[in-house]
């Protein structure tokens, strides 16, 4: 997606949030400092783009930790979403959903 994407997903009334910088796939190795820098990135290129501050967030390939809740509640996040149906992580930052991959595996599993 470039600029013009997400403008127009702004402009047609989605909610556009935070997914990291780099989309690293590992985001739960890295150091605090560096998630800090990935979703602060994030987070002010977002604002500076669309006029508004990001509130939500998707967790990229679902990884994340204790250090990632912690930046995220700093930036003052309404709403993160797990990549996922696992019961049991109903957190603010752990809202359930299902990845599209996960949907496609299922979708063309051979039985």
């Amino acid at each position: 997606m470039d600029e013009e994407n997400l403008i127009q997903l702004h402009e047609e009334g989605h909610i556009v949030g935070l997914h990291s910088h780099s989309h690293p796939t590992s985001m739960n190795k890295l150091s605090e400092a560096q998630q800090i820098s990935e979703y602060t990135q994030n987070y002010n290129y977002l604002k500076k783009l669309l006029g508004i501050p990001p509130k939500s967030m998707s967790h990229p390939c679902n990884s994340y930790n204790q250090d990632t809740i912690s930046v995220l509640g700093n930036l003052q996040i309404d709403l993160g979403f797990r990549a996922n149906m696992v019961e049991n992580h109903y957190t603010k930052y752990e809202f359930p959903r299902e990845d599209h991959t996960n949907i496609i595996k299922e979708m063309y599993k051979i039985q």
